[in-house]
């Protein structure tokens, strides 16, 4: 949020400016808004403040997307005073939010104007209605350029130089047929191509944890709208990663950077991907341990969640199962700090008790076993009907939150462990108006780069400050795989950062 008189300005520097840049900036400006050198003190005070604010990728993430202002709140005060408009922040923030909400709402106007007035210089129609409409995407209204068709689908080879690659091996864990996955999940080690082509980066995997999702594609090998190939194939959804070499084309993931997949069944159980740089999203340089990282969609399941759907206000309660899953443990935290009360059901199994311990720890209010009708024991505890519900099982866990819910309330699905397409709960939805959501984050993901964008912006000062985290155990891939595959919450440790940019470092010798 750079202003005339911004930060950007008091250093003579471009807001796109890297570290170095804004250094020597600064360097130059003491030489003469120095006091000492007749400079006035209140303008060399600004200028010492811009430069502690640029120089820190923390405080300068912050003072993009918030201002002057954001510098003074909080991680609590940064989620609250934006999350749904500020309807959970302090009134004195209002206008912030207003002032925030209005600008965006001109950046993406402005966005729109620009894909459709910009001309396709190839064809006769340039600069034309007609071109617009011979070159938009009829589903999103996008218009589809040269660079576009680049991207997302390659160039023909021989008009790029591709990337040479030495000989390189890769350990992956690969899923050979259909079942359960501890069962059908095994350990392969493969070569490497010898380049990467148009768009393609060589990704060191270090972290992936072990989703539902991944239990969902062992067992039927299919995702609705997504490609996946017969088994064998790689195994992993999510994860953090370094992009160690970049090939021709790559936008978006760097060398040296830290990335996430965006797109579901990408393969992120190897020690070395290649991958396309359109299906992974950089991480912005942030403090924190590569385990948390590695749940950075999880966070984003869990805020979308509570952000885009129901009428929900400080004081309401909301309800899920699967708790004591990554996204039920998300859940829990963003509601303690909103104010909500929340009701978590987790599968009646043994350790009942160490799990309530640990969700209650996280900030839940009330932990039950997933059976029986929800509505007395609600009753019992005095809280108020549940407004939200969020299922990640189906079956009858999706219609006894249905159930529970006060008339008018809204249930989502964002996942199911039932092998068949779940009945709707048709007595809540006929006779007490219960609204049913469905919810997948990788679909909302493609709507806009920018989501991803915002979504970080949001929990990265959350995660940073330990007000969100997931407790999920690290295992090996050798000794500790099937008991990582078994487990209701675990990650795989594929390797350490040291080791990945150590070969980043040999990669880019190599190249020179």
């Amino acid at each position: 949020m750079a202003t005339s008189h911004s930060y950007y300005d008091v250093l003579g520097v471009d807001p796109t400016a890297d570290h170095e840049t804004i250094r020597r900036a600064f360097k130059e400006k003491v030489l003469t808004a120095h006091p000492d050198h007749g400079g006035a003190e209140d303008a060399f005070r600004r200028l010492q403040t811009a430069y502690e604010v640029l120089a820190d990728w923390r405080k300068r993430r912050i003072y993009d997307r918030y201002g002057e202002d954001g510098l003074d709140l909080s991680s609590e005060a940064l989620f609250t005073s934006t999350f749904r408009g500020g309807a959970f922040g302090p009134e004195d923030r209002q206008q912030l939010v207003d002032e925030l909400q209005t600008l965006r709402a001109s950046n993406e106007a402005l966005q729109r104007q620009l894909m459709i007035v910009r001309p396709d210089t190839t064809s006769k129609y340039a600069s034309s209605f007609e071109s617009w409409l011979r070159n938009r995407n009829p589903e999103d209204l996008r218009v589809v350029t040269s660079e576009t068709l680049a991207q997302e689908l390659g160039v023909v080879e021989g008009s790029y130089e591709p990337f040479p690659l030495p000989p390189l091996r890769s350990e992956r864990i690969e899923l050979g047929d259909l079942g359960e996955l501890a069962s059908v999940a095994s350990r392969r080690t493969v070569s490497l191509p010898s380049r990467l082509g148009w768009n393609e980066v060589l990704v060191r995997w270090l972290i992936c944890p072990v989703g539902a999702i991944d239990h969902h594609l062992a067992r039927w090998g299919m995702l609705p709208g997504e490609e996946i190939p017969g088994p064998p194939f790689v195994g992993g959804t999510d994860g953090i990663g370094l992009v160690v070499c970049a090939g021709p084309g790559a936008e978006g993931a760097r060398q040296g950077d830290l990335v996430v997949p965006i797109r579901p069944a990408l393969g992120t159980w190897q020690t070395l991907g290649v991958h396309h740089a359109r299906d992974l999203r950089a991480v912005p340089p942030v403090a924190l341990e590569l385990s948390q990282l590695a749940n950075l969609m999880t966070y984003a399941a869990a805020y979308r969640l509570l952000e885009a759907f129901g009428s929900i206000r400080p004081g309401d309660t909301i309800v899920q199962s699967a708790s004591d899953g990554p996204v039920g443990q998300a859940v829990i935290q963003l509601c303690d700090l909103l104010g909500l009360t929340s009701i978590n059901l987790i599968q009646d199994r043994e350790g009942f008790d160490e799990v309530d311990d640990m969700l209650r720890a996280l900030g839940a209010n009330h932990v039950w076993r997933d059976r029986g009708s929800l509505i007395d024991r609600i009753k019992r505890t005095g809280a108020a009907m549940p407004r939200l519900g969020f299922d990640a099982v189906g079956g009858s866990s999706l219609h006894r939150i249905a159930d529970s819910l006060r008339p008018g309330g809204t249930l989502v699905s964002y996942g199911s462990a039932q092998p068949r397409v779940d009945p709707f709960p048709f007595v809540p939805l006929l006779h007490r108006g219960v609204e049913l959501r469905g919810f997948w984050l990788y679909g909302w993901l493609k709507e806009s780069r920018d989501n991803f964008e915002r979504i970080v912006d949001h929990v990265l000062p959350l995660m940073e400050q330990g007000k969100l985290s997931v407790r999920q155990p690290l295992h090996d891939t050798g000794e500790g795989l099937i008991a990582a595959l078994m487990a209701p919450t675990a990650a795989l440790e594929l390797g350490v950062l040291e080791d990945a940019q150590a070969l980043l470092k040999e990669l880019a010798a190599a190249a020179n």
